[in-house]
């Protein structure tokens, strides 16, 4: 009782028990068969309070977040949010953690990492859940791969029509096996004639870094299968020397294996960091209709062969504010048809980059419909600027028929090639202007006459000739200017 003026309230409590029950460890709760219904693990990396569900008397023992004792009860872990990896048994230093983590991707659909965790086989999230995997930092917690060759990570199963994710923030994947992928996304189609991927969005990556130790590499680090909707936010992905100069060592590798799959929205990436690839991105489509949709690129560095390869059909893809430094070829899209290309403010530069430099051209296209190039800075190689091969921008009208149209080029800067553009079988509606040349070998556009309808509005004349002169005597000097002047007015 409480009366009006009562200054204090006293609790009188009576009972056998001598306050909370404690256990040092899972092994030790198991063996418990007192009255209490709340416990508390003591031990740093398994800690938590647990709670006797006497309603359930069918759950399995997990080893993290339900324990069962010798009197088949269930102890369940009171949490909010992710299970912690370390809660099932999950040990960093090297200690394989293949079980724990098993069981914490089981357990819940969404798993803390506080440690790198080495693991010897990979895992796989099943289709009809959404699936986030976080952790404290890139460089500080994530999956270390020390398995067989030839395996996938993680592989996150979805249908192509489902709302669910995957989502992996601030965790690294490396690896100490080479020829493996870190995450792959995997979409299930159904019997329906055309299906669009990418409607819903399928994966989520940010701060993530996925890298290879010593002489080790990613044969690939992220690759999407039928799948949409991938995005990616300062995602490092780094592999061994070697690696770039290997077949099918991919950075990130889009692909649709299904005629029946449209994939929309495919790649959308901000700040990413690809180093020591073949390709850094590579799509790949069974036909020369449909298939991917966009890849769109803002902000970040890639050093590899290739920069972007692709293959079948690719819609749009924009480049912006990135830097590409290539062995080979910065995009080459000869194989494909790609409808709208844009780069804005990139800088493409060819050079050995620790490896063999191969002749060729910097920018590789089918044909040119709605290609765009404002803004950039692209650069071959100056002690190969003698060869006729190596030419900024390059179309091949293979795949998709003659036709170069709606294609515009300004105010970027060529520099250390033979010929800035390379043989077009046939053009049509092409504008250069506002750009500015340097280190030109030959002339702005190699010497065939169905070039001439390449608008060039350019005042300067990537062109010099220089004749040495003997110190006595008159010489005669006779010079004709070469074909490729055959577009420009006025006095040579």
């Amino acid at each position: 009782s409480l009366s009006s003026d009562a200054s204090s309230i006293t609790i009188n409590a009576s009972g056998s028990g001598s306050g909370l029950v404690e256990f040092s460890s899972y092994a030790a709760l198991r063996t418990y068969t007192g009255a209490a219904v709340t416990v508390r693990i003591s031990d740093p990396l398994l800690a938590g309070f647990f709670y006797a569900d006497l309603t359930d008397t069918t759950s399995a023992d997990n080893g993290g977040t339900i324990i069962v004792d010798s009197s088949a009860r269930r102890w369940k872990r009171e949490y909010k949010g992710a299970v912690n990896a370390a809660w099932f048994g999950a040990i960093g230093g090297g200690t394989d953690s293949t079980t724990a983590i098993t069981n914490a991707f089981a357990a819940s659909d969404a798993v803390h990492l506080e440690d790198w965790y080495y693991v010897s086989s990979g895992f796989s999230i099943p289709s009809g859940r959404s699936f986030t995997l976080t952790g404290i930092g890139q460089s500080k917690s994530g999956l270390w791969y020390t398995g067989t060759t030839g395996a996938t990570v993680l592989t996150f199963n979805k249908f192509y029509s489902d709302k669910h994710v995957l989502t992996i923030r601030d965790v690294g994947f490396r690896s100490q096996v080479a020829g493996n992928t870190a995450v792959k996304i995997q979409a299930a189609l159904t019997a329906a004639p055309v299906q669009v991927n990418g409607q819903m969005d399928a994966a989520f990556l940010d701060n993530v870094n996925i890298s290879s130790e010593s002489s080790t590499y990613w044969s690939t680090g992220l690759h999407v299968i039928n799948g949409g909707g991938v995005h990616l936010n300062k995602v490092k992905m780094e592999n061994s020397d070697s690696a770039q100069s290997l077949a099918n060592v991919r950075g990130i590798y889009l692909q649709q294996t299904d005629s029946r799959a449209f994939m929309i929205r495919t790649l959308t990436a901000t700040d990413v960091y690809l180093v020591r690839q073949n390709v850094a991105i590579e799509t790949s489509t069974l036909a020369t209709t449909g298939g991917i949709e966009s890849v769109y690129v803002t902000g970040g560095e890639i050093i590899a062969n290739y920069g972007l390869k692709a293959t079948g059909f690719l819609s749009a893809v924009r480049l912006s504010g990135l830097h590409m430094d290539v062995i080979n070829s910065a995009v080459d899209c000869s194989g494909a048809i790609v409808t709208a290309f844009r780069a804005v403010g990139s800088d493409f530069r060819k050079s050995n980059n620790g490896g063999s430099y191969t002749a060729g051209p910097l920018l590789s296209f089918d044909y040119g419909e709605g290609v765009d190039i404002t803004g950039c800075f692209l650069s071959g190689v100056e002690e190969n600027s003698t060869s006729t091969t190596n030419v900024a921008v390059k179309f091949t009208n293979a795949l998709n028929g003659t036709g170069l149209m709606r294609s515009s080029f300004t105010g970027n800067t060529f520099r250390s090639h033979y010929y800035v553009f390379g043989t077009t079988p046939v053009v049509n509606s092409v504008t250069a202007a506002g750009n500015s040349y340097g280190g030109i070998t030959g002339a702005v556009n190699q010497n065939t006459d169905e070039d001439t309808s390449i608008a060039k509005q350019d005042s300067t004349v990537a062109y010099s000739f220089i004749a040495s002169l003997n110190t006595t005597g008159d010489q005669l000097i006779s010079h004709t200017p070469p074909n490729t002047l055959k577009y420009f007015t006025g006095a040579h």
